[in-house]
């Protein structure tokens, strides 16, 4: 009988050190949730890259009289309709500057650049007062350069959007002719009749002036970034006189002035930005 109960009472403590050892909390280990890393992109350091573009102008050729030797600008009362060239491009070139993260939040730096430019236009207007007159005008800008600082602002890590502004540079020429189509050919170096007048003439121009614009630029990596930009360029005005050997008192100037917007994408290589910075986020 008494060894019945020992049995009893070891069974009933072994099943209730069972059923506490069930209530105690588990010691298997706890796996953390991983760690979500978000890199900050390192703006500061050297770049260089292409770009392509895009260029447009409203551009007129006036034409007007000219006093011979102060080529001062005086209106003409037979002056025909000065055509709208309106030149139109393609601009691509290379491009290199410097970035400097001023915080978290804003990028300034400074840039400067240099494309050929198949700018070009020509026009024909009829004279108004004389229609036998005929005016031709062509356009052309061959070389277009920059150099510019640049204010951004990064709404997020990768993304630099900012305004431009500063020196451009423009080389090209512009060429004016009048003819009176219909009459005969009269004696060399004439050739408008005889006696009408034909002047011509043309410039070559290299001008400095301004531009701004605005931009986005997005880095792909911490090596390259790729960017959309607009520029506004204004290079002032390119003038030359108009003459004819076989009439030397009759002396006409044309003036065209040299604006114009631009509209390209480039891609970057970043030489010494340094590695992204690894933030971790809960």
């Amino acid at each position: 009988m008494f060894r019945q109960i020992l049995v009893i009472t070891a069974a009933a403590v072994s099943f209730a050190s069972i059923v506490e050892a069930a209530d105690l909390p588990s010691r298997k280990a706890v796996i953390a949730p991983p760690v979500e890393a978000t890199p900050i992109y390192a703006w500061t350091g050297y770049y260089a890259g292409l770009t392509v573009g895009y260029d447009w102008s409203q551009s007129k050729d006036r034409v007007m009289g000219a006093d011979t030797l102060t080529m001062n600008s005086w209106q003409y009362p037979g002056e025909i309709n000065s055509p709208k060239i309106n030149p139109t491009g393609f601009i691509g070139g290379a491009q290199a500057g410097y970035n400097l993260q001023l915080s978290p939040a804003t990028v300034a730096g400074i840039e400067g650049d240099l494309s050929g430019s198949s700018l070009n236009g020509k026009a024909l207007a009829p004279g108004t007062v004389d229609p036998s007159r005929l005016m031709t005008g062509t356009e052309r800008m061959d070389v277009f350069g920059t150099l510019r600082g640049r204010v951004g602002y990064l709404p997020s890590n990768q993304l630099l959007a900012y305004l431009t502004g500063g020196l451009a540079y423009g080389h090209g020429s512009l060429k004016t002719g009048l003819s009176r189509p219909g009459f005969s050919p009269g004696p060399p170096p004439d050739g408008c009749g005889g006696n009408n007048n034909c002047q011509t003439g043309s410039a070559a121009y290299s001008r400095l002036g301004w531009t701004a614009g605005v931009g986005l630029e997005w880095a792909i990596s911490k090596d390259w970034s790729a960017k959309a930009e607009y520029l506004y360029y204004d290079l002032g005005s390119v003038s030359h006189l108009m003459t004819d050997p076989a009439f030397p008192s009759t002396i006409f100037r044309a003036r065209a002035p040299l604006t114009g917007n631009i509209m390209r994408a480039g891609l970057e290589y970043h030489f010494s930005a340094p590695a992204p910075t690894i933030v971790a986020k809960d």
